[in-house]
Order: structure tokens, then sequence, then C-alpha cells
């Protein structure tokens, strides 16, 4: 008896399969429409734009690293030298 029952469900499957699919579609379009409407939703208030700081304001710069000493030991070290005389 089920086996019966399945094999009329799979011969109308074919029939059938271009509708489950849409079903299915519209299901997960649902869904990203649900989830957009939610993210809008959450969004809060535009906030206006800060002037730019003044020129004043401004961290002092970094005066770098010293690439010198590495440069000195790679140089040794391509020459053969001891690294660390």
């Amino acid at each position: 008896m089920p086996q019966t029952r399945i094999n009329e469900w799979l011969a109308r499957m074919p029939q059938q399969g271009p509708w489950w699919a849409s079903v299915v579609l519209s299901v997960l379009i649902a869904i990203e429409l649900a989830r957009a409407a939610v993210t809008l939703w959450g969004a809060g208030p535009v906030q206006p734009l800060l002037p730019p700081p003044h020129a004043g304001n401004r961290p002092t710069q970094n005066p770098g690293i010293d690439v010198a000493p590495s440069v000195n030991k790679a140089s040794k070290l391509a020459t053969g030298k001891s690294c660390c005389d």
C-alpha cells in the first residue's frame, strides 16, 4: 500500500515540479523582503555630517622609524660578516 502511494506521488511530481519550485522561490523572496524591511525599520535617524576638524587640532606627526641599524645588519649578513659585532 505505501509503495503504491509513493509511486503515485512520484508519477505526479513532473507535473507539479514547476509549481513547487515557484512556491520555494516565492518563500525565499518573501524572507529576503522581510529581512530588508527589518533592516530599514531598525535604522536610526540620519546623523548630520560633522565639519572637518580645524588644522590646529591635528595630532603631531610621528617622527618615523630609524631603519639604518637594520639595513647595516642586513648588509653585514649579505657580505658574510657577523651581524652582532
